[in-house]
């Protein structure tokens, strides 16, 4: 594929295990989720007892759509069925790239939470400006961009923001509103790769003295760049998801079908 567009494989549906990155262990990122899909896996976080944010575009495929919690292996933590699919109303397409890339998987029972899962803690408006530049993602995908290298362990890797403009130059489709851009982190050139659509951009927030949940990720451009769903862009739409499921909008129907919205 050309460099400067944005892609991902429809055999693993990824945007991109983390690329040169290190094994890291599930206690030192408890929010993970290992997304499993009929035909391929993503990666995402707890965001909630209930709800796993993850891509939009890897939800496209048939049902059954299974979780796993708990383990840096795949397959090894605890299962759990998604009931419903929640897809930002605005996603353009099942492609990575497109704006509004960003979905909520609702578990059929609420996620049991312990020392190795825990709930991500979301980016808040006084985290917004108050970011460091360099951050950190971790995912089940490919170990290379550029080779079918998989992985059955959960690798971290470290990138770097950058300025918007790189990604909007070589993606028409990239907004400074709504997504993140981010590269590789020099010298070890750790990036996302196939697999880790969906996984989580966690950034220091100085403001707060903590490590939060700034961005999903969508997909890559080239060799070095990575686009991510910004979280405070999306904020407001999480929340009435949120109520939505108070409300029990989501438990309705026929308990074996998964339900599917753009909400």
């Amino acid at each position: 594929m050309a460099t400067g567009q944005v892609y991902h494989d429809q055999e693993s549906l990824g945007s991109y295990a983390v690329a040169n990155g290190k094994v890291t262990s599930i206690f030192k990122h408890p929010s993970a989720v290992f997304v499993r899909i009929s035909v391929g896996t993503c990666s995402g976080n707890l965001i909630s007892s209930h709800f796993i944010l993850t891509a939009s575009h890897c939800t496209f495929k048939p049902p059954p759509i299974e979780v796993y919690v708990g383990d840096n292996k795949k397959f090894s933590g605890r299962k759990y069925t998604i009931k419903a699919v929640i897809r930002h109303p605005d996603y353009g397409g099942n492609v990575t790239g497109r704006r509004n890339d960003i979905a909520m998987l609702y578990t059929k029972v609420p996620v049991q939470l312990s020392k190795s899962v825990q709930i991500a803690e979301m980016i808040k408006p006084v985290d917004v400006n108050n970011l460091k530049d360099t951050c950190y993602v971790a995912g089940w995908g490919r170990l290379s961009r550029k080779k079918k290298i998989l992985t059955n362990t959960l690798h971290e890797g470290v990138m770097v923001m950058t300025n918007p403009k790189d990604c909007r130059s070589e993606n028409s489709s990239f907004s400074e509103d709504s997504d993140i851009c981010m590269k590789r982190f020099m010298p070890k050139l750790q990036t996302t790769a196939n697999g880790d659509s969906g996984a989580g951009l966690f950034c220091y927030s100085n403001a707060r003295s903590r490590y939060v949940l700034a961005g999903a990720n969508s997909g890559g451009i080239g060799y070095n760049l990575t686009v991510f769903s910004k979280i405070s862009f999306y904020s407001k739409w999480i929340r009435s998801v949120f109520r939505k499921q108070r409300n029990g909008d989501f438990d309705t129907g026929d308990p074996n079908k998964m339900i599917i919205r753009s909400i």
